[in-house]
């Protein structure tokens, strides 16, 4: 059966024949899963937290794009005046709401509508 050139098969078959360590998808794939005590790495990272590698300076190329202000652009009267009007009418309909609640309900008494003396 033959293969396609660059599968997978062919890189094995080609480390085996090469002579190859017994683990060859560990060749293929790098050293990534290397294996190491976590005391090293705590180590390392503590190292790196209170020695950090001192790093060459940065070169800025960029420039500043001018942009406009948009606070200095004149306001819209008409779309203040509409929104404030909007939500004020949405605030005042929900307060009708909430009051109409307690208003058209009035507490009933424990002695009913008849007063006998």
């Amino acid at each position: 059966m033959k293969t396609e050139p660059g599968h997978l098969s062919d890189a094995l078959s080609a480390d085996k024949a090469h002579g190859a360590g017994g683990d060859s998808i560990i060749d293929l794939l790098g050293k990534s899963f290397e294996e190491r005590p976590i005391w090293a790495s705590l180590y390392e990272s503590l190292r790196d937290v209170v020695f950090p590698p001192k790093l060459p300076p940065l070169e800025l190329t960029s420039t500043p794009i001018p942009t406009p202000d948009r606070m200095a652009v004149k306001t819209n009267q008409w779309a203040i005046g509409t929104a404030t009007i909007a939500n004020g009418g949405v605030l005042a309909i929900l307060i009708l709401m909430g009051l109409s609640a307690t208003i058209n309900h009035p507490l009933n008494s424990p002695l009913g509508n008849k007063i006998h003396l």
